[in-house]
């Protein structure tokens, strides 16, 4: 009877073979080392094998490619311009701007004159929670109605979205009477979670993540107008001209299609063929958004 060495084998006989004190001249070569050579060589070949696979390279036509190296940073930097930003408010919600009445926290340790106080999270922290878990209704809202009412929900969801961040600032208001380092720690961290999953996104998908980075940007600008009306509506009125649903209705009526048959299309490519990106405007886009317009909106003088 005659053994055939087979794929799961390998290993062993290779280790067998080179534990002789005959293999390599004489000399002993002990198995773990042969492990962990084979390990190295099957570990370089697989990601030679890898690195051939169209997912790192973004095709132009049969002929011309674009590596990962090249496109990849261009939306890694606008993902990380959210964390940047975040990690700025982070700190300056750590101080006390001189002669602000706004800021209620108490001083931390030091002396009575000392610019630190504490960071109370709970308010920022539940804000950003609600706002990333009412993405949850637009998206199965979306994805489930019959196509012939789409259209009509959704123009009925864009004039709901306008008025939406005024309710849920006045809700916060009146239920929590947050202070101004509220709503840069709402900021901080609605950023943190925004440059987060774009960062992710950008390996799976680096044209979505790209877009939806580029479409974002304008809440980097963002920042709570407690003295100034003027600047506070204004940049309310910006966001919503930037809001997902603007920019859907834009684009529809730039490229004469109709946003009922978009999301229509959208609908069966979530439910048919898995496609993620209704998950990425409903659930990372727009609550960024609205946390954005929220903090705008937030304090007063």
């Amino acid at each position: 009877m005659r053994l055939v060495p087979t794929a799961a084998s390998f290993p062993i006989t290779l280790m067998l073979s080179h534990f002789s004190p005959l293999a390599m001249g004489g000399k002993m070569k002990w198995p773990w080392a042969v492990s962990l050579k084979a390990r190295s060589v099957a570990s370089t070949t697989c990601w030679n094998t890898c690195t051939k696979a169209s997912f790192f390279y973004l095709l132009m036509n049969k002929d011309r490619f674009v590596s990962i190296g090249t496109y990849l940073p261009s939306a890694m930097i606008l993902a990380a311009n959210f964390s940047i930003m975040s990690i700025f408010f982070w700190v300056k919600s750590g101080h006390r701007e001189p002669g602000h009445g706004l800021e209620k926290s108490r001083s931390g340790s030091g002396s009575a004159g000392s610019t630190t106080v504490q960071r109370e999270l709970f308010v920022p922290l539940l804000a950003v929670t609600i706002s990333q878990f009412l993405g949850v209704f637009p998206l199965f809202l979306f994805n489930h109605l019959p196509a012939n009412v789409l259209s009509v929900a959704f123009s009925a969801f864009a004039v709901l979205n306008c008025a939406l961040p005024s309710v849920l600032s006045y809700i916060l208001k009146t239920a929590y009477q947050p202070t101004l380092q509220h709503y840069q720690l709402i900021k901080c961290f609605s950023l943190l979670l925004l440059g987060m999953f774009l960062s992710a996104l950008a390996t799976l998908n680096f044209s979505l993540a790209f877009f939806i980075g580029l479409l974002a940007s304008p809440l980097t600008f963002m920042q709570p107008w407690p003295k100034n009306d003027f600047a506070r509506y204004a940049s309310s009125a910006l966001l919503q001209l930037v809001s997902p649903t603007a920019v859907m209705f834009s684009a529809t009526a730039f490229f004469g299609l109709d946003v009922g048959e978009v999301l229509r299309d959208a609908a069966f490519g979530w439910n048919v063929w898995g496609m993620y990106t209704p998950v990425v405007i409903w659930c990372v886009w727009w609550p960024a958004w609205i946390a954005g317009s929220v903090m705008v909106l937030g304090p007063t003088s």
